[in-house]
């Protein structure tokens, strides 16, 4: 097969929202320069990582070129307080290491990385997902352009929201202050 450099594909765990966000990069690509496919496949951590693979294949063979890159994205849920989950976690990086693909998640859902782009989150005790989507709607609704937001989960006006409002390299840096903050020994492979 012939190569072109990037051909990137991004595995999912949510249908609607992650994907969503995932082609809104595409507006910020040059035509021609990058081909990006956002997949979203409604299963856990470690079925996104099958899907991902199954998915890579299938564009492969479809553009006739090879997949530059796969990121897989996928949320960490409550997988240490039962046993089956936490070890579909730990054997989704595994599959993914092996299959030479990138890895990005999210503790304890995605809207986490949505969250980081308005406010801090501190990391010494885990947020549940009721109150990240809380946070999240409440930092919205703190723009007199969208005093009236209501936070639907699964539902894409969010991501605009974000776009508008929100500050990705503010994000990126506070993403970077919680990952410095996990335990050495947090996820072993």
């Amino acid at each position: 097969m012939a190569e072109v450099s990037p051909f990137v594909s991004h595995g999912c765990e949510d249908g609607n929202t992650e994907p969503y966000y995932f082609r809104t990069f595409e507006r910020h690509i040059p035509v021609d320069t990058i081909f990006l496919r956002a997949v979203g496949t409604g299963r856990s951590s470690k079925g996104v990582v099958e899907q991902a693979i199954v998915e890579r294949t299938k564009l492969a063979e479809e553009a006739n070129k090879n997949v530059d890159e796969v990121w897989v994205v996928f949320d960490k849920d409550d997988a240490e307080k039962v046993p089956v989950n936490a070890i579909r976690f730990t054997d989704a990086f595994k599959i993914a290491r092996q299959e030479k693909m990138s890895v990005a998640y999210s503790n304890e859902v995605f809207e986490l990385w949505l969250l980081l782009h308005f406010t801090d989150v501190r990391s010494d005790k885990p947020i549940p997902r009721a109150a990240i989507y809380s946070k999240l709607e409440t930092a919205i609704k703190s723009f007199e352009s969208h005093n009236l937001f209501v936070y639907k989960h699964g539902k894409t006006e969010v991501i605009d929201a974000l776009i508008e409002l929100g500050s990705e390299a503010t994000a990126i840096k506070r993403a970077e202050k919680l990952l410095t903050d996990i335990p050495p020994n947090w996820l072993k492979n």
